[in-house]
Protein backbone atom coordinates (compact mmCIF):
# COMPACT_ATOMS: atom_id res chain seq x y z
CA UNK A 1 0.00 0.00 0.00
CA UNK A 2 1.35 3.43 -0.99
CA UNK A 3 1.44 6.20 1.62
CA UNK A 4 2.35 9.89 1.26
CA UNK A 5 3.51 11.43 4.53
CA UNK A 6 5.98 13.76 6.19
CA UNK A 7 9.47 12.32 6.25
CA UNK A 8 10.98 11.16 9.49
CA UNK A 9 14.38 12.55 10.48
CA UNK A 10 15.81 9.05 10.46
CA UNK A 11 14.94 8.83 6.73
CA UNK A 12 17.27 11.66 5.67
CA UNK A 13 19.97 9.32 4.33
CA UNK A 14 17.43 7.21 2.42
CA UNK A 15 15.95 10.36 0.86
CA UNK A 16 19.42 11.57 -0.12
CA UNK A 17 20.22 8.19 -1.67
CA UNK A 18 16.96 8.16 -3.65
CA UNK A 19 17.60 11.69 -4.97
CA UNK A 20 21.21 10.93 -5.93
CA UNK A 21 20.28 7.59 -7.55
CA UNK A 22 17.55 9.29 -9.58
CA UNK A 23 19.86 12.10 -10.71
CA UNK A 24 22.53 9.58 -11.77
CA UNK A 25 20.00 7.45 -13.66
CA UNK A 26 17.98 10.19 -15.34
CA UNK A 27 19.92 13.43 -15.75
CA UNK A 28 22.73 12.11 -18.02
CA UNK A 29 20.03 11.58 -20.68
CA UNK A 30 19.49 15.35 -20.80
CA UNK A 31 22.63 17.03 -19.47
CA UNK A 32 26.42 16.92 -19.82
CA UNK A 33 28.40 15.48 -16.91
CA UNK A 34 29.27 18.81 -15.30
CA UNK A 35 25.58 19.73 -15.10
CA UNK A 36 24.77 16.35 -13.54
CA UNK A 37 27.47 17.01 -10.94
CA UNK A 38 25.96 20.45 -10.30
CA UNK A 39 22.55 18.86 -9.58
CA UNK A 40 24.12 16.21 -7.35
CA UNK A 41 25.66 19.00 -5.28
CA UNK A 42 22.48 21.10 -5.37
CA UNK A 43 20.68 18.20 -3.69
CA UNK A 44 23.44 17.21 -1.29
CA UNK A 45 22.95 15.48 2.04
CA UNK A 46 23.48 18.66 4.08
CA UNK A 47 20.66 20.50 2.25
CA UNK A 48 18.33 17.52 2.53
CA UNK A 49 19.15 17.21 6.24
CA UNK A 50 18.35 20.92 6.74
CA UNK A 51 15.00 20.62 4.93
CA UNK A 52 14.11 17.43 6.78
CA UNK A 53 15.05 18.92 10.16
CA UNK A 54 12.62 21.75 9.39
CA UNK A 55 9.95 19.11 8.55
CA UNK A 56 9.65 20.31 4.94
CA UNK A 57 10.15 16.96 3.21
CA UNK A 58 7.44 14.50 2.24
CA UNK A 59 7.95 10.91 1.14
CA UNK A 60 5.93 8.44 -0.87
CA UNK A 61 6.38 4.96 0.55
CA UNK A 62 5.44 1.55 -0.75
CA UNK A 63 5.51 -0.42 2.46
CA UNK A 64 8.82 0.45 4.10
CA UNK A 65 10.48 1.55 0.83
CA UNK A 66 10.68 5.24 -0.07
CA UNK A 67 9.84 5.49 -3.78
CA UNK A 68 9.39 9.25 -4.04
CA UNK A 69 10.10 12.50 -2.27
CA UNK A 70 9.06 16.13 -2.44
CA UNK A 71 10.17 19.19 -0.50
CA UNK A 72 7.64 21.94 0.20
CA UNK A 73 8.42 25.26 1.85
CA UNK A 74 5.39 27.50 2.16
CA UNK A 75 3.84 27.52 -1.30
CA UNK A 76 7.02 26.44 -3.09
CA UNK A 77 7.49 22.88 -4.35
CA UNK A 78 11.02 21.66 -4.94
CA UNK A 79 13.06 18.48 -5.12
CA UNK A 80 10.32 16.26 -6.51
CA UNK A 81 11.90 12.88 -7.32
CA UNK A 82 10.55 9.42 -8.05
CA UNK A 83 13.00 6.53 -7.88
CA UNK A 84 14.08 5.27 -11.32
CA UNK A 85 12.38 1.89 -10.85
CA UNK A 86 9.05 3.54 -9.89
CA UNK A 87 8.91 6.17 -12.65
CA UNK A 88 6.10 6.33 -15.22
CA UNK A 89 3.61 4.72 -12.86
CA UNK A 90 1.75 7.88 -11.76
CA UNK A 91 3.63 8.39 -8.49
CA UNK A 92 4.83 11.90 -9.39
CA UNK A 93 1.25 12.89 -10.16
CA UNK A 94 0.09 11.35 -6.89
CA UNK A 95 2.65 13.35 -4.91
CA UNK A 96 1.81 16.58 -6.77
CA UNK A 97 -1.91 16.12 -6.15
CA UNK A 98 -1.33 15.73 -2.42
CA UNK A 99 1.18 18.54 -2.02
CA UNK A 100 -0.81 21.01 -4.16
CA UNK A 101 -3.93 20.32 -2.09
CA UNK A 102 -1.97 20.92 1.12
CA UNK A 103 -0.55 24.19 -0.22
CA UNK A 104 -3.97 25.40 -1.38
CA UNK A 105 -5.29 25.05 2.17
CA UNK A 106 -3.11 28.05 3.12
CA UNK A 107 -2.09 29.76 -0.14
CA UNK A 108 -3.71 30.94 -3.37
CA UNK A 109 -0.95 29.66 -5.65
CA UNK A 110 1.92 27.19 -5.97
CA UNK A 111 5.37 28.02 -7.37
CA UNK A 112 8.06 25.67 -8.63
CA UNK A 113 11.13 25.61 -10.82
CA UNK A 114 11.07 23.23 -13.76
CA UNK A 115 13.79 22.28 -16.18
CA UNK A 116 12.61 22.62 -19.74
CA UNK A 117 12.12 18.86 -20.14
CA UNK A 118 9.61 18.85 -17.24
CA UNK A 119 7.84 22.13 -18.03
CA UNK A 120 5.43 20.54 -20.50
CA UNK A 121 4.17 18.12 -17.87
CA UNK A 122 3.51 20.99 -15.47
CA UNK A 123 1.77 22.98 -18.21
CA UNK A 124 -0.65 20.06 -18.70
CA UNK A 125 -1.45 20.36 -14.98
CA UNK A 126 -2.33 24.04 -15.42
CA UNK A 127 0.96 25.66 -14.45
CA UNK A 128 2.10 28.66 -16.44
CA UNK A 129 5.59 30.01 -16.89
CA UNK A 130 6.09 33.32 -15.10
CA UNK A 131 9.81 33.65 -15.80
CA UNK A 132 12.56 32.05 -17.87
CA UNK A 133 15.87 31.62 -16.09
CA UNK A 134 19.31 30.33 -16.92
CA UNK A 135 22.19 29.26 -14.77
CA UNK A 136 25.70 29.28 -16.16
CA UNK A 137 27.55 26.24 -14.82
CA UNK A 138 30.64 26.75 -16.97
CA UNK A 139 31.62 28.17 -20.35
CA UNK A 140 30.21 25.08 -22.01
CA UNK A 141 27.26 24.27 -19.73
CA UNK A 142 24.12 26.31 -19.17
CA UNK A 143 20.93 25.11 -17.49
CA UNK A 144 17.73 26.78 -18.56
CA UNK A 145 14.62 26.44 -16.45
CA UNK A 146 11.19 27.90 -15.92
CA UNK A 147 9.66 29.49 -12.84
CA UNK A 148 6.10 28.20 -12.95
CA UNK A 149 2.93 29.01 -11.06
CA UNK A 150 -0.38 27.25 -10.52
CA UNK A 151 -3.23 29.40 -9.25
CA UNK A 152 -5.82 27.92 -6.93
CA UNK A 153 -8.60 29.08 -9.25
CA UNK A 154 -6.92 27.28 -12.17
CA UNK A 155 -6.68 24.13 -10.10
CA UNK A 156 -10.34 24.31 -9.09
CA UNK A 157 -11.45 24.71 -12.72
CA UNK A 158 -9.87 21.39 -13.79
Amino acid sequence: MVEFRKAKKIETMAIHQLVQRTIKATYPKYYPEEVVIFFEDLHNEKKIFKNNSARNIWVLCDGSTIIGTCTCIGNIIMRLFVSPEAQNQGYGTLMLNHIENLIFQKHDFVVLEAVVSAARMYERRGYRTINHEKLIISESAIVTYEIMRLDKTKMLSK
